[in-house]
């Protein structure tokens, strides 16, 4: 072949693999530009709050950096003075109209409110519910309808020096279950106790922050944050299943035992600017 010709076909292909390149070139140049132009709007994209709105712990400990957090807690105890009775009236056997189930423990509730309200020491009776529903057995995977079952929800609460023979008397008279009681105390009582323990919590607190800064050798500065919790524990003494088919007469009084009281236990967190 004559050297023109191969000299010919060589810069033909010079030319486009130049133009490839080149094509390439503008692409890439075009896909970064893209993305450098998303990076930026990604990164310029970042929304504006006033932190000076926010007062919580995560701002101080985002924001302050001299800055030093506490927790104590303080525990009072308030003897309970009252007792929760809660007591359930039911269909021992389902009734095959539902009326019949339904008149039967509203007759039998009427009957147990009036004879409570008439003892000694009992501050209130209240109701807490009353169910109606239908009542299945199964047999050979067969579901076979066996009539309605009412129940009817009681709460009791009398002083604790009347609560034995409160439930006594509920036991000999309607009541097909117990099904737990609870000691408690008037609510001014407990806000006094849940005042008495944010005191010593807010006392300890100051004086753990002292302590720690004294061993540092840092200076305590003004308070940043706190928060506040409480636990008042429910004391629930049992859960007494009854039948009252074959309930006697004449049961002993219950005997209530109060222990060391409710613990009524507050949580301070506090945090202090220090330098």
């Amino acid at each position: 072949m004559d050297s023109k010709y191969l000299l010919a076909i060589l810069l033909v292909v010079v030319v486009i693999v130049a133009a490839s390149s080149v094509a390439m070139a503008a692409m890439s140049m075009n896909v970064i530009s893209k993305l450098s132009s998303y990076i930026s709007a990604a990164q310029t994209y970042i929304p504006s709050y006033n932190h000076e709105k926010y007062s919580g712990l995560g701002y101080i400990l985002d924001q302050k950096a001299n800055t030093i957090i506490v927790t104590a807690t303080a525990t009072t105890y308030v003897m309970p003075s009252r007792v929760r009775i809660y007591v359930t009236i039911e269909n021992v056997e389902p009734f095959k109209n539902a009326a019949d189930a339904y008149t039967n423990v509203t007759l039998r509730a009427s009957k147990l409110i009036d004879r409570v309200k008439a003892m000694e020491g009992v501050i209130y009776v209240q109701t807490t519910g009353l169910t109606l529903s239908p009542s299945y057995e199964y047999r050979s995977g067969q579901r076979i309808f066996k009539g309605y079952i009412a129940a009817y929800s009681l709460l009791i609460e009398s002083n604790v020096e009347s609560a034995g023979k409160v439930i006594a008397e509920v036991v000999n008279a309607e009541a097909d279950a117990i099904k737990w009681i609870a000691l408690t105390a008037p609510d001014n009582v407990i806000e006094n106790a849940k005042k008495e323990a944010l005191r010593e919590a807010i006392n300890n607190a100051y004086e753990k922050a002292k302590l720690i800064a004294n061993e540092l050798n840092i200076s305590l500065g003004k308070v940043l944050h706190v928060s506040i919790g409480y636990t008042i524990p429910t004391v629930r003494t049992y859960t007494q299943m009854l039948e009252y088919k074959v309930v006697a007469e004449g049961l002993p009084e219950t005997p209530i035992e109060v222990g060391k009281g409710l613990a009524i236990t507050t949580t301070v967190t506090a945090a202090f600017e220090i330098s």
